[in-house]
């Protein structure tokens, strides 16, 4: 085996491992995005609901009652709006975290892969090299039997 395709495998499997660091780090990026937008779907919700019980419980029709009421039916469509674009984000952040994922699977399959290339051909180097030394320790026996016959 040549060590210019040991140090080839070698180049590759570096690359390879900074890819997949690299991979990684988008699925971290995407996980950390996923989370932030689940933050302010919650928020939305709360806020939703804590308004919504908020104006439930106002009875009078004073005119601050009134204002109140106007401004939640007004702000309402808006923030359920905002929820939604939320939800839909967060649809496509999924995604992006799966396609982020996938992308790190297949890069750590090469990495293995160029891995256990390395490994088998270190194996099989080895064995060359055994054979070769058997080789040479026969060599040499034979050389030293014919000469102590002659």
């Amino acid at each position: 085996m040549k060590k210019s395709r040991m140090k080839a495998l070698e180049s590759l499997r570096k690359l390879q491992k900074i890819e997949v660091d690299q991979a990684r780090a988008v699925v971290v990026t995407c996980l950390a995005e996923e989370e932030k937008i689940e933050g302010l779907i919650a928020r939305g919700d709360v806020e939703i609901r804590e308004n919504t019980a908020l104006i439930s419980t106002m009875q009078g029709d004073d005119h601050h009652s009134l204002t109140l009421r106007s401004g939640y039916r007004q702000w309402l469509p808006t923030a359920q709006e905002q929820l939604k674009q939320h939800r839909e984000n967060l649809l496509l952040a999924c995604q992006h975290t799966e396609d982020a994922r996938a992308d790190m699977a297949k890069a750590k399959i090469a990495l293995e892969a160029t891995l256990k290339l390395q490994k088998e051909l270190q194996k099989d180097y080895e064995i060359e090299k055994g054979k070769r030394q058997q080789s040479e320790i026969d060599d040499w026996a034979q050389r030293l039997g014919s000469k102590n016959f002659l």
